[in-house]
């Protein structure tokens, strides 16, 4: 952050951090009231739908279709609550065409939207081999530009992984 007499000014790091921190805290206890009832604006629905056609698209190991849903400076990053991820390319084309099965199952009632963050819970089990998987308990983080992911978070919840994933 960048202190200028009264002003601050925070960089695209420090936001994201932010915002994904704010819904890591909403998921993680009962919704608020307010969540629930506030009526969404037809961006949030679209986004909503976006995520879900993308969580779509791995179960159906379509890989193609899934990096479709990324803006071409999209970021991932998965990690610890609690702990700010480092964040790299998304790149899942070969996790999705080595994968035996995909199985990712958004917790029902868990996705919220506000502008264009989307968030929800989501159990993954994706089996990679005989004795490998990738499978955990995660709290997700969008944020989403003109119908775009650009930023996608994963946090960890419970992670039932093989040692090599953990």
């Amino acid at each position: 952050m960048e202190h200028s007499g009264m002003r601050v000014r925070a960089g695209r790091r420090t936001v994201v951090a932010a915002i994904a921190a704010g819904a890591v805290a909403v998921l993680a206890a009962p919704v608020a009231a307010w969540a629930q009832t506030a009526p969404l604006s037809p961006e949030e629905k679209a986004n909503i739908q976006t995520i879900s056609s993308f969580i779509d698209a791995w179960n159906a190991k379509d890989a193609a279709k899934v990096m479709s849903f990324f803006a071409a400076d999209a970021r991932f990053a998965v990690g610890d609550v609690g702990k700010t991820p480092a964040f790299k390319r998304p790149d899942f084309a070969g996790l999705i065409q080595g994968a035996q099965s995909i199985k990712m199952t958004i917790t029902p009632g868990t996705t919220w939207a506000r502008g264009p963050i989307v968030t929800h819970e989501r159990v993954d089990d994706i089996v990679l081999g005989p004795k490998s998987k990738i499978a955990g308990k995660y709290v997700a983080v969008f944020a989403l530009k003109e119908g775009k992911i650009v930023d996608f978070t994963d946090y960890i919840l419970e992670n039932d992984s093989s040692p090599e994933f953990r």
